[in-house]
């Protein structure tokens, strides 16, 4: 029992509700910015592989996935280890149950990876082609890393302490009375 304990009250030393907030409020008008870049990268990407050879198209995909995706997880994971929070709520919740940053954010970005491949079926019906599915697939990839870096950048940066000191000004006085 003792380490059932010792975890809830780690796991409580590490709520930052006001990192919450900020985490909340950037999942709430995610959906406002990363529609329409996922749509303009589908977009790009079906166009490049119309006019590129389709060899040089995969290699430079998975070099730049990699890439966005190394990245996003660097900061993600740093700004949990720093902060206690990042720009993904998931991944914060699951840094405040864990305490282990890099997983967190993997776990976040694997679930908002699984939100954002609903889209990639919808635009194969509207546009009526096969091929949406996998460039839509690509555009999911590079469209959080695209969202997320620079929400993180700004919480490694200390640009979020303003929204977060104002949130943590506005509970205070909530609480007050």
């Amino acid at each position: 029992m003792p380490n059932i304990i010792e975890a809830y009250r780690a796991a409580r030393k590490r709520v930052k509700p006001e990192g919450l907030a900020f985490s909340g409020t950037c999942s709430f008008i995610s959906p406002a910015i990363m529609l329409p870049i996922q749509g303009g990268i589908t977009f790009a990407a079906h166009e490049i592989a119309k006019e590129i050879d389709p060899n040089l198209v995969k290699f430079f995909t998975i070099a730049i996935i990699g890439l966005a995706n190394a990245l996003s997880l660097i900061a993600e994971t740093k700004a949990l280890s720093r902060e206690n929070y990042s720009d993904s709520p998931l991944a914060t919740t699951f840094n405040i149950l864990t305490g282990r940053p890099f997983l967190s954010s993997l776990a976040g970005h694997f679930l908002n990876y699984a939100q954002l491949s609903v889209l990639s079926p919808i635009e194969a019906s509207i546009v009526g082609d096969k091929n949406i599915i996998l460039e839509g697939a690509i555009a999911s990839t590079l469209t959080l890393p695209a969202f997320s870096i620079p929400l993180n950048t700004l919480v490694l940066t200390g640009r979020a302490r303003p929204f977060v000191e104002g949130v943590a000004n506005a509970r205070r006085r909530i609480l007050k009375k």
